[in-house]
């Protein structure tokens, strides 16, 4: 039991810094979008982040209930058995730690933050800006 709430401290500090990175990369990426396409759709992007993440926590629950299921966890019992405890240090210590590895390598090949601020002059040029800083939304008709 110590160990789930370790791992779910742990995990807990680290979606925090994720989580808030996850919407800072969301923002970069809709500039991105408007430098390369010329429309800025930062609802559409939102929106689409929104229901990913949805669905995401709505897979990651069924897929935590099935991998207990199977494990043979009973959640009145007072002591569960070796397989129940073995699904149990599966759910919340290795899925979680594959997938943080996982999404490691995947920010390896993320390389929008070198470009940025070349990005952002260009959008402020194209606006007719001259301020790095200023980045007012584009109208789109």
């Amino acid at each position: 039991m110590i160990m789930i709430v370790i791992s779910s401290i742990i995990r807990g500090v680290g979606n925090a810094c994720g989580g808030a990175t996850m919407w800072a990369m969301v923002s970069d990426t809709i500039d991105y979008g408007e430098w390369k396409t010329g429309c800025r759709t930062e609802g559409l992007v939102n929106s689409a982040c929104s229901f990913g993440y949805k669905i995401g926590n709505g897979a990651g629950s069924a897929l935590l209930g099935l991998i207990l299921d199977i494990g043979g966890y009973k959640g009145e019992a007072a002591v569960q058995t070796a397989s129940a405890l073995t699904s149990i240090r599966i759910c919340f210590v290795w899925i979680p730690a594959a997938i943080y590895i996982i999404c490691l390598v995947i920010m390896m090949f993320w390389h929008l933050d070198q470009e940025f601020d070349g990005i952002i002059a260009d959008l402020n040029a194209r606006a007719g800006r001259s301020d790095i800083n200023s980045q007012e939304p584009k109208t789109i008709e």
